[in-house]
């Protein structure tokens, strides 16, 4: 509580070339402001980013590791909002 109003702190820690953004607008950190980023330079970020796209990125986990309710439930959500097309019936190795 600050002035009898409830205050709630978030913490972003820095993360390099990675874009973060609120409401659709990304942000950079100048001094102790955060100043929203152009179009043509989030383009430019993007285009020189060596970070990997979400779907491209993988995990050090084994195959041990991986859920398989939690991979099945996946799946069946996937499959009925027709994002993926998963035959449920293959295992669990094969679709994670």
């Amino acid at each position: 509580m600050h002035d009898g109003k409830l205050v709630i702190v978030v913490q972003v820690p820095h993360t390099g070339t990675v874009l973060h953004s609120c409401g659709n607008i990304a942000y950079r950190r100048v001094g102790s402001t955060d100043r929203p980023i152009a179009p043509d330079e989030i383009i430019n970020i993007a285009r020189f980013s060596q970070s990997k796209s979400f779907d491209d990125k993988t995990t050090d986990l084994g195959i041990d590791q991986i859920d398989p309710d939690a991979v099945t439930r996946f799946a069946t959500r996937a499959n009925k909002e027709g994002r993926l097309d998963i035959d449920l019936a293959l295992p669990v190795s094969t679709v994670a």
